[in-house]
């Protein structure tokens, strides 16, 4: 115990040491990043169990009330499982695809189970952002007009249905009174968003902002990156294929560490852009599905998406096994939202899932 002591004593002279000599130099960034990295030492004590003996901690294994981080709605829930912590999922798909939608959506449905998740956008602007976040929250497209609405029919099949609906909210009064109502919907979820620069910004960029969130009293639990490609390896002499395989292991390695879910996505390859993505797809690198513990196909033809149809399916997972069954998600992007409702492909009867051109 006394060396635990000296060596945090040594550990936070050692960090004083770094913030007077990057504050000295105005290098704000590098001082908030050593406060992010900063990690206090402790005595090692590796978890364990015996397996003849410990029938409170097999019967505790089971219950995964503690592991779920947040879970999805409907048959969609039932195809991809809970999203346990330690997780790292990633959405596959061609582009264009709305994986970025894809990922916003799971802040916004553990926002909705009382979760705060953080995402990290390397991609767009904050305006942009934040337009297409609050179109998600409000289901409301940007400007008032007839937007078509999917909708499962008891028997299976798929009926459309034009409304009028208004734009979204703008007015600060306004904003202030769906925030006020999402106090009382959310149990205290929140989704939080942070622009990084893309290329440049790496996983210790991604676990000093956590840090810092978890500082400031905000308990992170889920990690969004949009996307984990435009992310720079620590090591510089790393690059294309080698510095992907090292973002997507550190990234596996954060969730460990930090106790998170972290999903991102990636592409496929052009050849999916008129067939079914299949794992072997993921662009740049297949390793990369060696790191994930969900990955998550996006699947839909230029049919289905015009008529706001979206096949999902995920034939490896960590926990459930791999499974071919897919869920059938209808969808509006125009108000914000990839998921609307959804089925088990077996359920749906319409001639037009799984279609790829007209008679």
């Amino acid at each position: 115990q006394q060396g635990v002591q000296y060596f945090k004593l040594r550990a936070l002279s050692g960090l004083r040491e770094t913030l007077d000599r990057t504050v000295s130099l105005k290098d704000w960034e590098a001082a908030e990043r050593a406060l992010g990295d900063f990690k206090r030492p402790e005595r090692r004590g590796g978890l364990r169990v015996n397996m003849s003996t410990d029938a409170a901690a097999i019967a505790g294994a089971y219950d995964q009330k503690d592991e779920i981080v947040f879970e999805f709605d409907g048959a969609l829930g039932q195809v991809l499982g809970p999203n346990l912590v330690g997780d790292f999922g990633a959405f596959f798909a061609p582009m264009k695809r709305g994986k970025s939608f894809w990922l916003k959506f799971c802040g916004y449905q553990a926002m909705r189970q009382g979760v705060e998740s953080l995402t990290v956008n390397l991609e767009m602007t904050l305006p942009q952002v934040i337009r297409r976040d609050w179109q998600m929250i409000c289901a409301s497209p940007k400007d008032p007009g007839i937007i078509r609405i999917p909708m499962f029919t008891e028997g299976g099949g798929i009926e459309w249905e034009d409304r009028m609906m208004q734009g979204v909210p703008r007015g600060q009064a306004a904003i202030e009174r769906v925030q006020k109502s999402l106090k009382y919907t959310c149990r205290g979820g929140h989704m939080h968003t942070e622009m990084l620069a893309s290329r440049s910004s790496t996983v210790s960029d991604l676990r000093a902002l956590v840090r810092r969130y978890k500082r400031d009293g905000k308990n992170i639990r889920l990690l969004m990156v949009d996307y984990a490609d435009l992310l720079a390896a620590e090591n510089s002499r790393l690059d294309g294929r080698q510095a992907l395989d090292w973002i997507w292991s550190s990234l596996r390695g954060l969730a460990q560490e930090e106790s998170l879910c972290i999903f991102t996505a990636s592409q496929t390859g052009r050849n999916t852009l008129d067939r079914d993505a299949k794992e072997s797809d993921a662009a740049e690198d297949v390793r990369k599905l060696a790191h994930v513990t969900k990955a998550i196909m996006l699947n839909q033809s230029d049919l289905e998406r015009k008529h706001g149809i979206m096949r999902v399916r995920a034939q490896m997972q960590r926990e459930n096994g791999p499974s071919n069954t897919e869920a059938v998600v209808l969808e509006q992007r125009a108000i914000g939202r990839c998921y609307l409702d959804s089925r088990l492909r077996h359920e749906v009867t319409h001639d037009l899932i799984g279609k790829w051109k007209e008679d």
